[in-house]
């Protein structure tokens, strides 16, 4: 039996057991294909399954080389991993939320992120509003920059190395997205990551069923369902990405019907 063939079949079905069948039958974690280390056919295929990281732990455990550490962190899902490497690479952090609002995010990263680095922060909104609340707000005590502006029209003089969105995307269309995701990688030198909602019938009507009764609000009760109807579900994303030419990026499904995607660039 040919196990490297086998292996690739292995990557698209995402078979932890196949890929150490073929591991154990001499295929070499190692292994150069089309010029590239042969976990880059895993990395690039198309589906990311709920096993994936499983399948990159098997990389992992037999014996894998992989220089970019943080990259790995990513694909293995570790944030314990991921937060120690980027200490270690880097002594300043910058971290840009494009759609802020009130800068309740970046506020709860700076209180988790690790101690041992100097953050800053960018925050933008195009709300003039929201960027004067943020300002005032005395939980927003960290280093950060508030800009008004669609983020579209904003020209970093140094790029920051992580941009990120919370519910953000769902107020743009698939096209729009596409272009927005383009300039999330573009304006980034480590990645970006996008928390959002879930296109689900039974999110839908869970949550008008919920602010129906426990709210009073007009506006919660219409925005809040009509928010999830218009979150994407996971093949969508796939297909958005896939348009916008990005690699490297993982879908993991989160608790409440939220996506959280994230993006590494390939390091050389």
């Amino acid at each position: 039996m040919n196990y490297l063939q086998k292996i690739i079949i292995d990557f698209e079905l995402h078979s932890v057991e196949g890929i150490k069948e073929c591991f154990e039958n001499g295929v070499n974690p190692n292994e150069i294909v089309k010029d590239k280390p042969l976990i880059y056919e895993l990395i690039n295929m198309y589906s990311r399954g709920p096993l994936f990281k499983e399948c990159i732990k098997v990389f992992v455990d037999y014996g894998l080389v992989f220089d970019d550490k943080v990259l790995l962190s990513v694909l293995l899902d570790n944030a314990t991993m991921l937060d120690t490497q980027l200490t270690a690479d880097k002594k300043e952090i910058t971290i840009c939320e494009i759609g802020c609002g009130g800068g309740d995010n970046l506020a709860a990263i700076a209180k988790a992120l690790s101690k041992d680095i100097s953050l800053k922060f960018i925050g933008i909104d195009i709300k003039q509003e929201c960027i004067d609340f943020a300002k005032q707000d005395p939980n927003n005590s960290y280093i950060v920059e508030w800009i008004t502006s669609d983020y579209r029209n904003v020209s970093f003089t140094k790029k920051p190395d992580i941009i990120f969105s919370s519910l953000f995307c769902h107020h743009f269309t698939e096209d729009l997205l596409k272009e927005q995701l383009k300039w999330m990688k573009e304006n980034s030198t480590i990645g970006f990551f996008i928390n959002d909602l879930h296109r689900h019938p039974f999110a839908y009507y869970s949550i008008k069923l919920i602010t129906s009764i426990f709210s009073n609000s007009y506006l919660v009760k219409n925005d809040a369902p009509l928010s999830v109807a218009r979150g994407f579900k996971k093949i969508e994303w796939k297909n958005i990405l896939f348009a916008a030419g990005i690699n490297n990026y993982t879908i993991q499904w989160k608790w409440a019907f939220r996506h959280l995607i994230l993006y590494m660039h390939e390091r050389k």
